[in-house]
C-alpha cells in the first residue's frame, strides 16, 4: 500500500488497472487470428435496414388512424406551418392569388423591393438606431446589387417561418421540461440525436414522410434548429431566483402567468441566446433543404456548387451570411426595445406612428406603381453585377501559375500520406481497434467511459459500417490534425500580439458564419474533386476552435503568475512555452476535441466532392430514399464522433486544472 496522504492507492485496485487492459488486449489479438476478428463477415450483419425502410414506408403509405392515413394526417397538420411561409413568398418573391375581381389575372405582383427594403430600414431604425439599420441596408443593397433578392425574400420566408415555429415549439417544450423534470430527461436524449445525427439521415424520414418540396426544408429547419432553443428556456427558467416565482405566487398569479407575465420574461435575456442559435442553424440548414427543395439561396448555392462556379457559389454564401447576421441583429434588438408603458401621444395616428404612416404610403404608392408598370417590383438588370468571369479568370491566373506545383503537392499528399494513412487504418482488425480504444476509454474515464466507447464502436461493427468508417476516421483525423498544426501556432501568436488575435478574431468569425457548402468550391476549382479537397476543406473548417481555444486559454494565465516569471528572468518565449502552455493545457485538449467535432461536422459536406465513408452512405441513401441505410450509415457517424468527443474530453478532464494555478477572467492581462 502507498502511504502518500494525498492518495492512497489500494494494490488491488492498481493491480485491476492493469489486468483489465492487458486481458482485453489478449482477448483481441486472440480474435484477431481468426478472420471475423479482422473482417466483420457480411453474412454476420443484421437485415436491420431494410426492416427500418419498409416500415417507414408502410408507416407513410398504408398506416392509418380512424380510416385516415397516417401521411395524410401529418401533410394536413404539416399546412399549418406550410401556410405562413408560402404566403410569405408570394408577398415577398413569387406574388399572391388573389381573387379576379381585384386583379384582372389573378395574381397580384409581390411588394416592391424598394418598399420591403425600407419597410426593413424603418424597422432596424426604430429598434436598434441607425448602426442596425446601416447594416439591413448594406445587407439589402448587396442582395440587389448581385441580383440575389428574389432566392434571398424566398429563404427569409423559409426561415422566418421555422424561426417563429421553432422558437414557440423550443420554449413550449422548454417550459415543460421545466416544470416536469422527468419530461426534461427523456427529451434530452432526442435532443442530442437530433444535434449530431447527419442533416442528410434524418432528412430521409421527412422526405418519405412529406416529399421533396419547400415543405420538408421548413420541416427540417424547424427540427433541426429547435433544441437549442428548448435547452435554453430550461436552463433560463432553471436560473431564475427563487424570489421572483415566490413574487408571482404571492400576487395571485396562476400557472399561465406566472410563466408568461412573470417567468419568460424575467428570462428573456438568457432566452435570446437561445433565438440566436434558432437564427443561425435556420440559415445553415437552408443551405442544405435545397437538396430535398427547398429553394431560395440555397439552390442557387447547391446549383452553382455543382457546376463548379465559384463567384455565384461565394455571392450566394456570403448573402447566407449577411443574412443571419442582419435578422440576428434585428430580433435582438426588438426583443431589448424597451417598453414605454405611460407616453402623453399627440393627437393624430401620423403624429402618433409617423413610421408606419410612411411605410403605408410608400406601400399605397409601390401598388399604385406597379399596377402602371409591373416591372418597377424588380431591380433593374442593368445595375447588377456578376463574378463569374472575373472568378473564373482568377482560377484560371491561379492554375496557370501554379497549377504544375498544385499538382505535384496534390500528388505528394495522396502517395506519401493520404493512402498510407488510410490504408493502415483499414489494415487494422477491428477487434485490435475497439480492444486499444477500450484500454484508452480505460485509463483516461473508467470502467464507465471504456464500456460505452466499446459499446459504440460494436454497434458500427455489427451494422456492417466499419470499412466506411475507417474511411471517414481517416479523413477526419487528418483535416483535425492539419487544423491543429496550422490553428495552434496562429492561436499562440495571438496570445503574444494584440493585433494578430485581432485579426483571428475576425477570421474566426468568419469562417464559423460561412455556410459549410462554401469552403468545397475554392476547394474543388484548385485541387478538383476527391479526399484532397475534402481534406483542404475540412482543415480549413475545423481550425476556429484550434485558434480560438488555444488564445483564450493562453491570455487566461494569470498575472501574478506572468509577473512571477518575468521576476524569475523568463524571457518572452521562455513565459510562453515553460508557463502558459503548461497551465492551457487542457484549454488545448478541448480546443483539440471541439477541432474534431468540427472536423467531422465538415466531413458530412464533403460527400459532395466524392469522398466513400459513412458520409457517401448517407448522401447515396438520401437519392435511393433507403431511409435504413441513411439512418444506420448517420447513427455510425455519430458513433464514431462521439468516441472522439469522449476520448478527448476525458483526457482534457484529467489534465491539471488550471484554476488552481490562476484564477480565470480576474487576472486576465
Amino acid at each position: 500500500m502507498t502511504m502518500d496522504a494525498g492518495s492512497i492507492v489500494m494494490p488491488g485496485r492498481q493491480n485491476f488497472r492493469h489486468v483489465v487492459p492487458l486481458v482485453v488486449i489478449l482477448v483481441a489479438i486472440l480474435a484477431s487470428t481468426f478472420d471475423w476478428g479482422r473482417i466483420w463477415p457480411k453474412e454476420w450483419v443484421p437485415a436491420v435496414a431494410p426492416v427500418i425502410t419498409e416500415s417507414f414506408k408502410w408507416f407513410a403509405r398504408d398506416a392509418t388512424i380512424g380510416g385516415v392515413e397516417v401521411g395524410t394526417l401529418l401533410r394536413g397538420a404539416a399546412k399549418v406551418i406550410e401556410w405562413p411561409m408560402v404566403f410569405l413568398q408570394g408577398l415577398l418573391a413569387s406574388g399572391l392569388k388573389v381573387p379576379t375581381w381585384i386583379v384582372a389575372d389573378g395574381m397580384m405582383p409581390p411588394l416592391s423591393w424598394f418598399v420591403t427594403l425600407g419597410a426593413t430600414i424603418t424597422l432596424a431604425q426604430w429598434a436598434g438606431g441607425w448602426r442596425l439599420a446601416s447594416l439591413l441596408a448594406g445587407t439589402g443593397i448587396y442582395l440587389l446589387m448581385f441580383g440575389l433578392w428574389e432566392s434571398a425574400m424566398m429563404t427569409m420566408a423559409l426561415v422566418t417561418t421555422s424561426v417563429a415555429v421553432g422558437a414557440v415549439l423550443g420554449i413550449a417544450l422548454g417550459v415543460l421540461a421545466w416544470r416536469r423534470p422527468a419530461m426534461g430527461r427523456v427529451l434530452t436524449p432526442v435532443y442530442d440525436l437530433l444535434q449530431v445525427l447527419p442533416i442528410f439521415s434524418y432528412l430521409l424520414p421527412i422526405v418519405v414522410l412529406f416529399g421533396f418540396g419547400p415543405l420538408s426544408g421548413l420541416i427540417a429547419t424547424v427540427i433541426f434548429a429547435m433544441p437549442p432553443m428548448a435547452r435554453v428556456t430550461t436552463l433560463a427558467l432553471q436560473k431564475l431566483p427563487c424570489s421572483t416565482l415566490e413574487l408571482a405566487e404571492i400576487n395571485g398569479c396562476t400557472t399561465w402567468q406566472k410563466i408568461t407575465i412573470v417567468c419568460l420574461p424575467a428570462a428573456r435575456a438568457n432566452l435570446l441566446v437561445g433565438l440566436n442559435q434558432v437564427v443561425n442553424l435556420s440559415f445553415a440548414v437552408a443551405a442544405f433543404a435545397a437538396v430535398i427543395g427547398g429553394g431560395g439561396l440555397g439552390n442557387d448555392l447547391f446549383a452553382a456548387l455543382k457546376s463548379l462556379r465559384l463567384g455565384p457559389a461565394l455571392e450566394a454564401g456570403l448573402a447566407l451570411t449577411l443574412l443571419a447576421i442582419s435578422l440576428d441583429r434585428l430580433c435582438r434588438a426588438v426583443a431589448l426595445k424597451p417598453t414605454i408603458h405611460v407616453v402623453a401621444k399627440p393627437s393624430g395616428f401620423h403624429r402618433r406612428h409617423p413610421r408606419i404612416t410612411a411605410i403605408l404610403g410608400v406601400l399605397a404608392l409601390s401598388i399604385l406603381a406597379t399596377a402602371i408598370d409591373p416591372a418597377l417590383t424588380r431591380f433593374p438588370a442593368d445595375f447588377i453585377i456578376k463574378t463569374s468571369s472575373w472568378f473564373n479568370m482568377l482560377v484560371s491566373a491561379i492554375n496557370a501559375a501554379v497549377g504544375d506545383e498544385v499538382s505535384s503537392l496534390r500528388d505528394w499528399l495522396i502517395i506519401s500520406i493520404l493512402r498510407p494513412y488510410k490504408d493502415a487504418l483499414h489494415a487494422i482488425p477491428w477487434s485490435l481497434f475497439v480492444a486499444a480504444t477500450i484500454c484508452a476509454g480505460f485509463y483516461a474515464g473508467g470502467v464507465r467511459l471504456a464500456a460505452k466507447l466499446g459499446m459504440l464502436l460494436a454497434f458500427v461493427v455489427i451494422a456492417g459500417y466499419w470499412s466506411p468508417a475507417m474511411t471517414s476516421l481517416y479523413l477526419a483525423s487528418l483535416g483535425a490534425l492539419i487544423a491543429a498544426l496550422i490553428g495552434f501556432p496562429l492561436g499562440m501568436l495571438g496570445a503574444l500580439n494584440p493585433r494578430i488575435a485581432m485579426v483571428n478574431n475576425l477570421v474566426v468569425d468568419l469562417i464559423q458564419t460561412l455556410p459549410t457548402f462554401v469552403y468545397l468550391v475554392p476547394a474543388m476549382m484548385i485541387l478538383g474533386i476527391g479526399d484532397v479537397p475534402a481534406l483542404a476543406a475540412i482543415a480549413i473548417y475545423a481550425i476556429a476552435p484550434a485558434i480560438r481555444f488555444t488564445q483564450t486559454g493562453l491570455l487566461q494565465t494569470g498575472k501574478s503568475i506572468m509577473e512571477a516569471a518575468t521576476m524569475s528572468g523568463c524571457s518572452r518565449w521562455q513565459r510562453l512555452f515553460l508557463v502558459q502552455l503548461p497551465i492551457a493545457r487542457r484549454d488545448l485538449l478541448l480546443g483539440l476535441n471541439q477541432t474534431m467535432i468540427m472536423a467531422f461536422g465538415m466531413l458530412v459536406v464533403t460527400a459532395m466532392v466524392g469522398t466513400r465513408g459513412l458520409e457517401a452512405n448517407t448522401l447515396t441513401a438520401l437519392g435511393k430514399i433507403d431511409t435504413g441505410e441513411g439512418l444506420l450509415a448517420g447513427l455510425s457517424l455519430v458513433a464514431l464522433t462521439i468516441v472522439c468527443a469522449r476520448l478527448l474530453g476525458a483526457l482534457a478532464a484529467r489534465s491539471p486544472h488550471a484554476e488552481t494555478l490562476a484564477p480565470r477572467g480576474a487576472e486576465a492581462p
